[in-house]
């Protein structure tokens, strides 16, 4: 988000002639991350009339408990405590209040979009955030998701997924990685495309072709090396860079990244990404029976060891 806010809304905005930069942000809960865009530019000195934020969830209960702020202390504790005391309401020693301001910013909406009539959702968008979402979804719904999203998105556009999605949008998303985030464009062309302060086109043009091929097996083969060489914050950030980038090595880097984390004692994200990574076997096949019998064995040590930092 500090990567949207700070970078490239300002981008957006020089080529913009005073029109608003559009944002989305797809399965939003109750507006815990749109909410968080507002708040962040407001206070990075974003006018709210440069900026056009919206939310779409599955679940119409949380989106009307969205509209109305209410968070607990649980779901702030990230939040500094400044911003807590300037942006929100205490309503009891366990409930805060978002003020109206930034409330008012950001529309939400309920609907499932690769299933239903999109009246509120119209025109393109220049960010859109896709996270933890994906991976959730059967591959029929998450083909139509992602179709969907590359029909909102512009052609100057770029939509941020999380660390576990990239590879699932390869098809239609070139990525792109910028200041340490990998960031993802549509493929699709637009003949007014005009260059961008972000653009790469070297680093792109690593992503076609044979270069991708090489590339592939070159980084997975790095990052298994630091894994076993104990580098696991290495470790993870190469894979990582191929889940971005090579769907062909997807669910053994999901396995790998899975050892890493168990191996830093973070259970429950090794948990998360080992299950993960069997889901992505049984639509690819893309791991031999000694890879999914470790891997298997993985998650029955981990629910057998029952943390959860």
């Amino acid at each position: 988000m500090e990567m949207a806010v700070l970078h490239l809304i300002p981008s957006f905005l020089a080529t913009k002639n005073g029109n608003p930069v559009r944002i989305l942000s797809i399965g939003c809960s109750q507006g815990e991350e749109p909410y968080s865009i507002a708040l962040m530019a407001h206070n990075a000195g974003i006018p709210p009339t440069l900026i056009d934020i919206q939310g779409v969830g599955l679940s119409n209960t949380a989106i009307q408990q969205g509209k109305k702020g209410i968070f607990s202390r649980s779901a702030l504790s990230t939040v500094p405590e400044l911003v807590l005391q300037e942006h929100f309401t205490p309503l009891s020693s366990e409930q805060f209040q978002l003020e109206p301001a930034i409330r008012q910013q950001v529309r939400l909406s309920s609907m499932c979009l690769f299933d239903d009539d999109h009246k509120d959702i119209q025109g393109s968008f220049d960010i859109i955030f896709c996270r933890n979402l994906l991976p959730l979804l059967v591959t029929s719904s998450r083909s139509k998701l992602i179709n969907k999203i590359n029909e909102l998105l512009s052609c100057n556009g770029y939509l941020f997924l999380d660390a576990n999605s990239g590879f699932m949008a390869s098809h239609c998303f070139q990525p792109s990685k910028v200041k340490g985030n990998w960031l993802f464009k549509s493929v699709k062309e637009d003949k007014n495309k005009t260059s961008s302060c972000f653009d790469h086109p070297s680093q792109n043009a690593m992503t076609n072709g044979l270069a991708v091929k090489y590339t592939s097996g070159i980084t997975i083969q790095r990052a298994e090396t630091a894994l076993m060489g104990g580098h696991l914050d290495q470790a993870i950030t190469l894979f990582n860079d191929t889940l971005a980038c090579h769907p062909a090595y997807g669910a053994q880097a999901l396995l790998g990244k899975a050892r890493a984390l168990l191996n830093l004692g973070k259970y429950k994200a090794a948990l998360k990404v080992s299950e993960l990574a069997l889901d992505v076997n049984s639509e690819a096949h893309s791991l031999d029976k000694s890879r999914q019998d470790v891997l298997k064995s993985l998650i029955k040590n981990l629910v057998k060891k029952n943390k959860n930092p």
